[in-house]
Formats: C-alpha cells, sequence, structure tokens
C-alpha cells in the first residue's frame, strides 16, 4: 500500500503546490526561531567552555568578601607547584585634574596577574608598569569610554580613594572582560602594592578578595582542591573551577535562553495553526480529486496516507529551511556580540539544537495537520456528485484519538527536558493548550450570544453577524488563528514593557539619590557635617555594613540544600548584613517580633520574608552564618517585606547587636539631594573623604536601561518571528475560507447583490472577528505576561492598558486589510463558470 500511495502522491504533485507554500513558510519560522536560539546557547556555551581557564584566571579560583586570605595559602599552593597570584575588586570614585568624577570598578592586581592570557593596552606594553612607571609613580589603566569622558591623557595624575595615581593609558583587551560588569562603574587595573594599606582593600567594606591557581602539568584539580579543603578545613571561601568560570553569565544565558525557547515554541505553535489553516486549504481545494479517488475504490486510509506523503515530501523542505537559518544565526549575531559575550573560536553546527528543533517542527507538523487528514479521509465517494467539500466535523476514533494524545504528550516532555526549568515549561504547554481551548471557548459563547441579539437594520452587519454564527461560521477559525498570535504578541510586549518600567523607569518616590559605601565608623561625624553642610541633602540614613556567607539553613549544609525557584542567590556569594537594636525606617514585619533594645541573649537575625518562604524556613529556625570569620547560629526572630524595588537601604538580614556592634565593619548611608545638585554633594564628600565612595542611583539605572533596552531588542526580534507567524496564520485562515466564500459570493450575485454589498459585509464580519480576537488575545497575553514577569524575572507586574487598547486596534484594522486583500480576488470571480460547474456543466 505505501508504495502505491507513493506513487500517486507523486504524480498529484506534479499538478502543483501552491497551496502548500504557507505550510512551508510556518514550519520554517518556528522552526527557524527554536534552532537559532539554541544554536546560539550552544555557541556560548562552547565559547565559555573554550575561555574557562582564562575568564577564571587559572584552574580553579577562590574568593571572599570577609578576609585577605592567609599568607600560608599561596605558600601551600607554590610548595604542590601551583601558580598563584590575587587579586581584590572594589569600587571608588576616581577624580581627574579636572576635578570630574567617575565612579569605577577597580580590579587590583598583584605581581605575575593575569597566569594565563594577555592585558593589552593603548598605548602597548602598559599594563606592566602599573606598579612602577617611568617616573617611579604607580599607575592605573582605565576604560577607553571612561578615558575619553574624564579628557585624561598619559602621565595625568588622578586620585583613586585618596591615592595619587598616574594614569598610563586604557585597556583594549583582558581575559576577564567577559565578567566585566559595567552597571556599578567602569573598568580600571591598579597594582595590589600601589594600594596596599588604604581604605579601599580593607575588609569589612565592599571588597572581594581573589586568588587565582594554575596547576602544573598532569595534576589534578580535584585532587589539590581535596586536599586544600583538609588543610584549610574551617575556610568559607567560594570555590569556582574552569567549568562555572563566569556563573552569573552562564545564569544569564540560561535564564535568556529559556525565554527566548519558550518564545520560539510559541512562534512554532502558532505556526502550527497556520499548519492547520493550509492543510485544510489545500484539501478543501481536492475535495473532489478525493471523491473521484474514493470512488474509484480509495479507502481512508489510502487517502490519508496519499496526502500525508504529500505533506511531508513538502513539510520537510519547509523544517530543513528553518534549520539552515537557525545554524547560521550564530555566525551572523556573535560577532556583534564579541566584546560582551564569550564567543567560540570556530562557530560550527550545533546538531544537538538543530535535532531538538526539526524534531518540535516535525511534531508541531503532524499534529495540526492530523485534523485535516482525518477530515479528507472521511470525503465520500458519492460527494462527486455534490459540493465535493471537507466534512465540518468527524468522529474521533480510540487509535486516532491516542495517537494524538501521545503526540501532544511528547511535544511537552520534549519542551520539558529542553529547558533548565522543566516545570516551567510544562506550565507554558498546559497554558498553551488552555489558550487554545480558551478561544474555542469563546467562539462558541458568541455563537450561542449572537443570534439573541437586537436585529440590525444594516443589511451588511446583519449578514456578517448571520455568518458569524451560523451553520459553517469561520468565528473559531479566525479567532485561534489571530487570537494565538496576538496573545505572544501582547505578553512579549508586556514583558518589555514591564521590565523597562521596573528597572528603568523614573526612581520610585522614596528612593535615595546616593549610596555612600566604605564609609569608616571614625569619618563618620565628618561624613554627616560634610553632606549637611550642603545645605542640599536631606532624608540622610545610615547602618552598619558587615558581610556574612550563609554556611547552612536548619542545619543543611548550603551544598545540599535546594530552595525553589530562582531564590538561591543568597546561597551563591557573600550578602549584605548589618545589625541593629530597634527596627530601621520602614521596616514592615510580616511575621514575629523584634528584639528589645537591650537585648543581650544569643544572637538572633531578621530575615527577608519572601526568600524565607521560597526556602521553607520561619521564626525559630537556624541560619548558620560566617561573619568576618567566625561562624554564629542565628536564630530567626522575625521576617520581614522587603521592597527591592523600592531602592532603599534594605539588608537581607539584620542582626541583634550582640555581638557584631563591636566586629570591624563599615557604614553605609543613603540619602536625597536636591534636583541637580547631585555633583556638588559628590564632589564635597569624595573631596573631604577620599576613602568614600558615592554611587548616583540615578545613574545605575541608566546604565540599566541601556542593558535592559538590549534584552528588549532581542524580546523584540522574537516578538517579530511570532508577529510573522501570527501574519501567516491569518493569511491561512482567509485562504482556507477561500472557496467558501466563491460559492457564498456567486449565491449572493445570483440573488441581486452588488460587489459593494458583499464588501462591505465580509469587511464588517473581519472588523468584529478581528476586536473579538483582539480583546481576548489583550487578555490572555496579560496573564500570561503577569505570570512570566513574576515567576521568571521576580518582579511586579503592572497593568499597561495602553498596550492592551493597542492590540485590539491593530487586530481590527489587521484583519480587515487581510481581508479586503483577500477576497477582493474572489468578488472578480464571475458568477457563471461556478454555477456551471456545480451543475457539472
Amino acid at each position: 500500500m505505501i508504495r502505491v500511495a507513493l506513487r500517486i502522491a507523486l504524480r498529484d504533485l506534479r499538478g502543483g503546490t501552491r497551496g502548500l507554500i504557507i505550510v512551508l513558510l510556518c514550519l520554517g519560522v518556528g522552526v527557524a526561531s527554536i534552532a537559532g536560539i539554541g544554536s546560539l546557547r550552544a555557541a556560548l556555551g562552547q565559547g565559555l567552555a573554550e575561555d574557562g581557564r582564562a575568564i577564571l584566571g587559572g584552574d580553579f579560583s577562590l574568593s571572599t568578601s570577609l578576609a585577605p586570605f592567609p599568607a600560608g595559602l599561596s605558600v601551600w599552593l607554590n610548595a604542590r607547584g601551583a601558580q598563584v597570584s590575587e587579586t581584590v575588586e572594589t569600587r571608588s570614585i576616581l577624580v581627574a585634574p579636572s576635578g570630574h568624577r567617575l565612579l569605577v570598578a577597580a580590579k587590583v592586581v598583584s605581581p605575575g596577574w593575569p597566569l594565563i592570557g594577555k592585558v593589552t593596552t593603548q598605548p602597548s606594553d602598559q599594563f606592566a608598569r602599573l606598579e612602577n612607571g617611568p617616573d617611579g609613580r604607580p599607575g592605573l589603566i582605565l576604560d577607553p569610554t571612561a578615558a575619553q569622558t574624564l579628557k585624561l591623557h598619559p602621565g595625568d595624575e588622578v586620585t583613586l580613594g585618596g591615592v595619587k595615581l598616574a594614569y598610563r593609558g586604557t585597556i583594549t583587551d583582558s581575559p576577564d572582560r567577559i565578567a566585566d560588569s559595567r552597571l556599578f562603574g567602569v573598568k580600571a587595573f591598579v597594582s595590589l602594592p600601589a594600594l596596599a594599606g588604604s581604605p579601599l582593600v580593607t575588609p569589612g567594606g565592599l571588597v572581594n578578595f581573589n586568588l587565582q591557581a594554575a596547576v602544573p602539568p598532569g595534576a589534578s584539580v580535584q585532587a589539590t582542591l581535596a586536599a586544600l579543603k583538609m588543610q584549610f578545613p574551617h575556610n568559607t571561601w567560594r570555590i569556582r573551577t574552569t567549568g562555572d568560570a563566569a556563573p552569573d553569565l552562564s545564569r544569564f544565558v540560561d535564564q535568556a535562553a529559556l525565554f527566548m525557547t519558550l518564545l520560539g515554541l510559541s512562534a512554532l505553535l502558532v505556526g502550527g495553526i497556520g499548519v492547520a489553516n493550509g492543510v485544510e486549504a489545500w484539501l478543501a481545494a481536492r475535495a473532489r480529486s478525493i471523491a473521484t479517488l474514493r470512488c474509484l475504490g480509495g479507502s481512508a486510509r489510502m487517502v490519508s496516507l496519499i496526502h500525508g506523503l504529500q505533506l511531508a515530501i513538502l513539510g520537510i523542505p519547509g523544517i530543513l529551511a528553518g534549520l539552515m537559518v537557525g545554524a547560521i544565526l550564530p555566525a551572523l549575531v556573535l560577532p556583534a556580540l564579541r566584546d560582551t559575550l564569550p564567543i567560540p573560536h570556530h562557530v560550527g553546527l550545533y546538531l544537538g539544537s538543530l535535532a531538538l528543533a526539526g524534531t518540535f517542527g516535525l511534531l508541531v507538523g503532524i499534529i495540526f495537520a492530523l485534523g485535516p487528514l482525518r477530515r479528507a479521509a472521511a470525503i465520500p465517494g458519492a460527494a462527486l456528485f455534490r459540493a465535493a467539500a471537507l466534512p465540518p466535523r468527524v468522529p474521533w476514533r480510540p487509535l486516532s484519538a491516542l495517537i494524538h494524545l501521545l503526540l501532544v504528550v511528547l511535544l511537552m516532555a520534549l519542551a520539558a527536558l529542553s529547558v533548565p526549568r522543566p516545570i516551567l515549561a510544562l506550565g507554558f504547554c498546559v497554558g498553551a493548550i488552555a489558550t487554545l481551548g480558551i478561544l474555542r471557548g469563546v467562539a462558541a459563547v458568541l455563537r450561542w450570544l449572537l443570534p439573541h441579539l437586537p436585529k440590525s437594520r444594516n443589511a451588511a452587519v446583519s449578514l456578517a453577524l448571520r455568518r458569524l454564527h451560523g451553520p459553517g461560521s469561520p468565528l473559531p477559525l479566525m479567532l485561534m488563528s489571530a487570537g494565538a498570535g496576538l496573545t505572544v504578541l501582547v505578553a512579549v510586549a508586556e514583558i518589555r514593557a514591564n521590565l523597562m518600567a521596573e528597572f528603568a523607569g523614573e526612581l520610585p518616590q522614596e528612593a535615595p539619590s546616593f549610596y555612600f559605601i566604605d564609609i569608616q565608623p571614625a569619618e563618620l561625624p565628618t561624613f554627616e557635617a560634610v553632606v549637611r553642610n550642603t545645605h542640599v541633602v536631606h532624608d540622610l540614613k545610615e547602618l552598619p555594613s558587615l558581610r556574612a556567607r550563609i554556611l547552612a539553613v536548619k542545619g543543611v549544609p548550603v551544598a545540599q540544600f535546594r530552595p525553589k525557584g530562582q531564590n538561591d542567590w543568597p546561597l551563591r556569594t557573600d550578602v549584605g548584613f548589618t545589625y541593629a537594636a530597634k527596627p530601621p525606617t520602614g521596616t514592615q514585619l510580616h511575621t514575629g517580633q523584634w528584639w528589645p533594645d537591650d537585648y543581650l541573649g544569643p544572637p538572633e537575625v531578621s530575615f527577608d520574608a519572601r526568600i524565607a518562604d521560597a526556602w521553607g524556613i520561619g521564626v525559630g529556625d537556624t541560619l548558620t552564618v560566617s561573619v568576618l570569620g567566625r561562624q554564629f547560629d542565628l536564630k530567626i526572630a522575625n521576617l520581614r517585606d522587603i521592597h527591592w524595588q523600592s531602592l532603599g537601604l534594605n539588608f537581607l538580614m539584620i542582626g541583634t547587636p550582640d555581638p557584631f556592634a563591636g566586629a570591624p565593619h563599615t557604614i553605609i548611608a543613603t540619602l536625597k539631594a536636591d534636583p541637580g545638585q547631585a555633583g556638588t554633594v559628590l564632589a564635597a564628600v569624595t573631596d573631604a573623604l577620599p576613602g568614600v565612595t558615592g554611587i548616583d542611583v540615578g545613574q545605575v539605572l541608566q546604565s540599566l536601561k541601556g542593558l535592559l533596552g538590549q534584552i528588549g531588542t532581542a524580546i523584540s526580534l522574537v516578538g517579530l518571528v511570532a508577529l510573522l507567524a501570527g501574519g501567516l496564520v491569518l493569511v491561512s485562515a482567509i485562504a482556507a475560507e477561500r472557496e467558501r466564500r466563491i460559492a457564498e459570493a456567486v449565491v449572493l450575485k445570483t440573488l441581486g447583490a452588488t460587489r459593494s454589498q458583499i464588501r462591505l459585509s465580509w469587511l464588517t464580519e473581519f472588523a468584529i472577528a478581528g476586536g473579538i480576537a483582539g480583546i481576548a488575545a489583550a487578555i490572555l497575553g496579560d496573564l500570561a505576561a503577569a505570570v512570566t514577569i513574576r515567576q521568571v524575572f521576580h518582579t511586579e507586574w503592572h497593568f499597561l492598558p495602553g498596550i492592551m487598547l493597542a492590540t485590539i486596534l491593530v487586530s481590527i484594522f489587521a484583519m480587515m486589510a487581510l481581508g479586503f486583500v483577500s477576497t477582493e480576488r474572489v468578488l472578480r470571480q464571475p458568477a457563471a463558470p461556478r454555477l456551471r460547474l456545480e451543475n457539472g456543466g
């Protein structure tokens, strides 16, 4: 049977394949989006793997913000043949000879850094002259943009944290460039001996101490680390190897890839509706041929097999075209990201990602084509002697239903296994199925409701409403076709707008103008006097600032503790810690009570309520933390509702004053400055206290706005793919109705209707359907965006009515425009030839 079916299918294809172009395009667009996103993710993973040692600075690294590494650590590593270097990451204000100031993220490096790779500068070889230049002064090299902003020239004397340095030149490349973040200062390199003893490298401030080690050839990194843990058993250092050289970047890439993959899958599922529409239109046009085949003895199985083979022959090229586009996407996109992302030395074909995208395409194509194929197989031979058409519905056979269900389950399982968060992918699949079900349900409700509305006196409106609820109504097809694509577009637009509004909009009303960090306790009176003497400062708040490392949660070591969701960030790094006898201003207790002012019992802590909920802990539970190398078991006394988006002075943990008040610490302060006076305040503080660093919150938000703009551009590009898929689906939906509209136009013309009357009726129908689809898509897209914003990005969702209104208007006009273009060809069809055909003439 297969051989005969294949022979008939190939001969039948000689008659043309014009009706299946939409199917090829829908599959190709969806597959290309998934293949491209998957290939980009694989390429970035390859780049991280290739550059892992250079990014990390060795075979492994240790980091802590609590205290410098003991001198015996380097001696112990050198004794085992390892090369060692040290760096300190800190932030401070750089003052140019002109008096202009700029926040820099300074990397203070020891002699011998980097162990792997090379720092290149302009002028050349200036990195080697950081400690002592030709003039005998310690130097500094800086990010080119910052040097241009400050109008620096080689040899200029600059001040960093009160230390005089000679500006040597600009950084053109460095092995660690991929791990850089410009949100809190531009990059600068300084030698460690030049800043030894300065406040910039003092424990207790916002500094990170790092040690990089390269083991000798043939030595085992894991064996060295195991021996290190035995030699220094009580350390709380964060250990990284080349597998997690840039963990923040890796998490960002995974998170972005997850989001983009789900958007790509959305585009493919939207395209699947186009596949169903295109296949239906193609089979509807071949209804007489199918009826002829049935008259000649062809079985329903033979009909399904023939047309299934034809779809495979024509659909697979669409999938292959999508895979080709996805395969070349990394080569086109990655060169433009070379300065910000790890680019592999050789971009190749990522067969795993391409195979996954191709499998998605095949599954979606089969799932959405099975329905029209079942209906085509149900065309009887007797249809040849009357108007042959696809039956509106066909009862499910148990085997067909089981196969369809298995394919859907396989698609959901594949989606879950292809992303880092399977639960989210499964939720997406359930949401997609629910969306299609809701759109179909809305169509059913409207078909029941429309006949009960008052009759319109306008003939065009009356005919349009009757067509929308009458037999063979196109409303379900139109709602699912337009609504699915628009839902994705609304979700993308809402997500992008919410991210920009949340992180890059205007400062919250309660947000400070400045954060001042690294204020030594002895400097606090001077700091307060300086800011008050400016007469432009108000709402000054201060708290002690320490760094803590969480070691265990309820007695479970951090390495074995698995919180739900994406709430593990406090476990991956050192976190801010403070102490207070009274609740700081603005504290909102969620559960528990604050301790008495004179409390002197076992140490207790106030913790973030949202994080506690994700970790499954509460009042009375214990957190084991390390503060300045000392280990404490802190009993949770209360939980606070912390609004991080307020940008106020918030700490994850606030401890009782005893025993932390006597520990070495710095002060962190926030204040508000009058509009336009930020420069005055920063200059006054840094002139009086060079070791104090001021962070302008507005500038940080501007940097964040630029970063979010890039992310928003990527989101918008995927949204454009969904827009293209949605447009193809609408075209396919209208094409699926072509034969029915031709027949209707013939009847109406025969009864005396003019072209303008028919056109007005159809445009009214398209406008009503577009409005309904727009309203449904706006509501469903808002819900999808709200879930994504809260579950993926963990921020608050804001209702944006402008996007909803724009969606409805775009839906109406797009539906009317496409309807006008496509139905004009139908209206130009003369009635007489069609009538002769219907009567066998």
